[in-house]
């Protein structure tokens, strides 16, 4: 037996790998809370995917961002953060 296999080179999607909990949505956008100089700031992103519990960013991070992954439900735009 003989087979053909024609393999293609996909472009492998880009992005920031997060947990899928620290995304919420609002309206159907989804969006993030970073702490910028001690505040919470809430952030619009782009998803592309969920591969298991983690989601891939396509835009609306950079590299060095520190986002809030729990206890952000009574969280607010301009809110103190206080890091332990």
């Amino acid at each position: 037996m003989f087979g053909k296999v024609n393999l293609s080179e996909s472009e492998q999607e880009q992005g920031i790998l997060i947990p899928a909990p620290a995304i919420m949505e609002e309206n159907g956008i989804a969006k993030v809370y970073l702490i910028k100089n001690g505040k919470a700031v809430l952030q619009t992103i782009t998803t592309s995917k969920t591969i298991g519990n983690k989601t891939l960013v396509s835009s609306g991070l950079n590299e060095n961002d520190i986002i809030v992954t729990n206890g952000f439900i009574n969280l607010f735009d301009n809110a103190n953060i206080i890091t332990k």
